[in-house]
């Protein structure tokens, strides 16, 4: 099975081709949302050898819609990955090695980019799964720590940035993907919304039931971001997904076999997300902040009873 195109038979090229719509050079007739001249920098943009993640797709399409783009990464190898594919089709777009849990990190993204372009007008960041667990660790401990990493990067670049985010009203998304499937379909009587979508969910790797509080964490700091800029023209919205296993596929291409922060994805639904999130940024939803968009094929949806 090739996990790249959107059927067993697709290559690399032709898998993202058909799967993300057409391409740069039809951009004037086919893309809805016109993002020329401006500027984004997309997190955990990279993707190994013979995988779609879900922030490649992000770039890859607002690449698409006219944007510039700064893909950034801890593994420049894989950023690069992304860089040939906008290339290919025209694009503009540089790689930036970082470790955005770290101020550093964040701090050297901004200047980079802005060093580059001169501006700032689009964040997207991607949370997948839990990093390997540490020494004496327990799956509790270690989702926290993913947690308050992942909260930890999101709010220090968006600070970073937010001076230039300003300038033009600019916009932020942040995804969040888990790696974990239900438990159980069976929903509690009290029930709805996104939030309850995502929850009680089944370790992938130790089997242990958890609440993916990291998920909640992230609207909720959307949420708040959202209200706190709001007066100075910027949005943040979120999308979360209950049906991706983060780095299921990333793992089968490595040959280390250890996890990693990356986010691969089915490749329909990485496509569908980075759709979304391009709609997200784009002037079309100009009037749109605060909010979650939940993308994950129908999977957090509960069945009749």
């Amino acid at each position: 099975m090739n996990i790249i195109g959107c059927h067993e038979r697709d290559h690399v090229v032709t898998g993202y081709q058909r799967c993300s719509g057409g391409s740069m050079s039809d951009i004037g007739r086919s893309h809805p949302h016109d993002l020329h001249g401006r500027v984004a920098i997309v997190t955990n943009g990279g993707a190994p050898e013979n995988a779609v993640t879900v922030g490649m797709s992000c770039a890859v399409l607002l690449a698409r819609a006219g944007a510039r783009i700064a893909i950034v990464d801890r593994d420049r190898d894989w950023a690069q990955r992304t860089a040939d594919l906008v290339h290919t089709e025209g694009g503009a777009a540089i790689i930036i090695a970082a470790d955005l849990t770290t101020e550093a990190g964040c701090k050297a993204v901004v200047a980079q980019t802005v060093d580059r372009w001169q501006r700032i007008d689009f964040i997207s960041t991607t949370v997948g799964g839990p990093r390997p667990t540490m020494q004496g660790e327990t799956t509790f401990e270690r989702a926290d720590r993913h947690r308050d990493e992942a909260m930890a990067a999101i709010q220090q670049l968006s600070d970073h940035a937010l001076p230039l985010l300003r300038e033009r009203g600019g916009a932020i998304v942040n995804i969040s993907i888990l790696d974990l499937e239900p438990t159980s379909r069976e929903a509690a009587p009290n029930e709805s919304g996104p939030d309850s979508q995502l929850s009680d969910k089944l370790d992938a790797d130790s089997g242990e039931v958890h609440p993916p509080d990291r998920s909640v964490a992230i609207i909720t700091l959307s949420h708040k971001m959202a209200a706190a800029h709001a007066a100075d023209g910027v949005r943040v919205n979120s999308i979360a997904s209950s049906s991706i296993q983060s780095r299921a596929l990333a793992r089968t291409t490595l040959a280390s076999g250890e996890a990693t922060d990356e986010v691969a994805a089915p490749t329909d639904l990485a496509w569908q997300i980075a759709h979304t999130a391009v709609f997200l940024l784009s002037d079309a939803a100009d009037g749109i902040t605060g909010q979650t968009i939940v993308v994950d094929g129908g999977a957090g949806l509960k069945p009749p009873r």
